[in-house]
C-alpha cells in the first residue's frame, strides 16, 4: 500500500513540477517585424555661449545646445530577443539599434553599458498592448553634438517572428 502511495505521488508531484517549474517568456509576443516613426532632432554644441550655474561654492559651465535639424525617418525595422534574460534589441532604423529591457509592466528599461543614453533608473518606453511601443528621448552623444530619438513602433500584421 506504501508504495502504491509513493508511485501515485511521484506520478502527480513530477508533471506538477514540470509545468510550474517552467516560466513563460513573455518576450516572444513582441519578436517580429514592426514598423517605427521615427523623430530625430539633432543639436549642435554652442561654442559662444555659456551658463554659469552657482551652487554654494561650486561654479559649472554649461556650454548651450542649439537645436539643427528635425527629421522623421519611417523604417520597416525588427525586435529580437537580447541575451540577458529580459533583454530585447529594437532596430528602429537602418543603422540605430538599442539593448532594452523590459518588465512585467510592459516598461521598457535601457540596458547598460549602451551607445544610447536614456533617463536613469526610469523607464523610457513602454509596449501598449503586444502591437504597439513608444520610447521617448534618446540620446546619442558626440564631441559636439547630440542626437535624440521619439520613436513610435507598430507590429506588422502576420509579421514573421
Amino acid at each position: 500500500m506504501r508504495n502504491i502511495r509513493i508511485t501515485l505521488f511521484a506520478a502527480t508531484a513530477i508533471p506538477l513540477l514540470f509545468f510550474t517549474g517552467c516560466e513563460k517568456d513573455n518576450r516572444s509576443k513582441y519578436i517580429g517585424d514592426w514598423e517605427f516613426v521615427t523623430e530625430k532632432i539633432l543639436y549642435q554644441r554652442d561654442s559662444i555661449g555659456y551658463r554659469v550655474m552657482e551652487w554654494g561654492d561650486t561654479v559649472t559651465h554649461y556650454s548651450e545646445y542649439v537645436q539643427i535639424g528635425c527629421d522623421t525617418v519611417y523604417y520597416s525595422g525588427k525586435i529580437s530577443v537580447g541575451n540577458l534574460e529580459d533583454e530585447l534589441i529594437i532596430q528602429f532604423t537602418e543603422n540605430d539599434e538599442v539593448f532594452v529591457h523590459i518588465n512585467k509592466e510592459r516598461e521598457i528599461w535601457q540596458t547598460f553599458p549602451s551607445f544610447y543614453s536614456t533617463c536613469h533608473r526610469c523607464s523610457f518606453g513602454k509596449f501598449e498592448k503586444k502591437d504597439k511601443l513608444y520610447l521617448d528621448k534618446i540620446h546619442q552623444f558626440y564631441e559636439n553634438s547630440v542626437t535624440e530619438y521619439y520613436v513610435t513602433g507598430a507590429k506588422k500584421k502576420g509579421g514573421k517572428k
